[in-house]
């Protein structure tokens, strides 16, 4: 979730853990806009699943490239 002066843009995911948990959504809405500071603990297998899924997106993008498809930043 951002949240700038005007506008609160919502991700997939935002819209999965609304639907899992409302308190959540005031949680994280409150960190959005500043009133709270979110807490820095992460499971230890969120690393190796963020690690995989980096891993994948590389090996994804390369075998992209070599498909001839031209590949863009952001």
């Amino acid at each position: 979730m951002r949240a700038d002066s005007r506008d609160v843009r919502l991700s997939a995911s935002d819209l999965s853990n609304h639907l899992a948990c409302h308190h959540l959504t005031q949680l994280d809405l409150a960190v959005a806009l500043g009133e709270l500071v979110a807490p820095r603990w992460n499971s230890p297998d969120t690393w190796v699943l963020q690690q995989r899924g980096m891993e994948h997106e590389a090996a994804y993008l390369k075998h992209l490239e070599g498909a001839g498809c031209g590949i863009r930043g952001m």
